[in-house]
């Protein structure tokens, strides 16, 4: 096989799987939306994303056990604390589990198996009270019977392994942006995202995607940015508005070909 036609079918499932992220997205309302490789791939990355080490982040104790496991055992060997709360608590007690190093405030639409349903509304206000996002797993309830961006979350995650796919033979998940977080707005809270990035030739992402769709392309670009820079040695100069995949196209096709 041909290394031009190995470009044409990594760029037709990047093309499929953007589409089917798109229309997760518009399920949920969202603005944008990244496929990962499992539920727990992307509760990892939602968190990862915006918590580095040192930080905080605070969790409602009614959760998955994966996903209980994944915050509190191996997201801590990567220096990244939680703080379990009990959503039944009143709003004293557990927002007093928030720190000055808090990135995000995690909970589950309806959580499994216990099935609690977390009171969205109420959590996104203590959440964004303390100038942080609220992510919300909306495996069990699906955006057909619940969509967490109507009542203030502003990330949803899914584990399309279950309902999603239809038919849980297949490992997959989702992280969906709301499009709605003023990141800019709390900057000190996420260098990571309000100050230029050096691997990425001083892309400044909440200035370059802001809180329009195009913030939202940075999830689904994010892979396919390090493989052009990989392979280029010039500086590349991104530009937000144009098409990614026709950028990709563009840019990287005669290189990638020759290769």
């Amino acid at each position: 096989m041909s290394a031009g036609r190995a470009i044409s079918i990594e760029e037709d499932i990047l093309a499929r799987n953007d589409a089917v992220a798109a229309k997760i997205a518009e399920l949920e309302g969202g603005v944008g939306a990244m496929l990962t490789s499992s539920g727990q791939a992307a509760n990892f990355y939602a968190v990862f994303n915006i918590c580095q080490a040192g930080d905080h982040f605070v969790t409602s104790n009614t959760i998955y056990g994966g996903t209980y496991n994944l915050f509190g055992v191996t997201m801590k060997k990567l220096g990244i604390e939680c703080t379990f709360v009990d959503p039944e608590w009143d709003d004293k007690r557990i927002e007093a589990a928030f720190r000055p190093n808090t990135k995000c405030f995690f909970g589950e639409t309806i959580s499994n198996p216990g099935g609690h349903v977390f009171d969205i509304e109420r959590f996104a206000r203590m959440a964004h009270k303390h100038g942080v996002p609220l992510i919300v797993d909306n495996t069990f309830a699906t955006p057909i019977n619940c969509r967490p961006f109507e009542w203030g979350a502003d990330i949803v995650t899914h584990s399309t392994t279950k309902y999603m796919d239809g038919h849980a033979t297949s490992v997959g998940g989702a992280i969906v942006d709301s499009g709605n977080f003023d990141w800019n707005a709390h900057a000190d809270k996420f260098p990571g995202l309000c100050q230029p990035d050096e691997s990425y030739h001083g892309l400044t992402y909440a200035d370059a995607f802001g809180k329009d769709p195009e913030f939202a392309r940075f999830y689904r670009s994010l892979e396919a940015y390090r493989r052009s820079f990989s392979q280029k040695s010039d500086v590349m100069v991104v530009d937000p508005s144009a098409d990614f995949f026709s950028y990709l196209k563009k840019e990287g096709g005669e290189q990638n070909n020759g290769s």
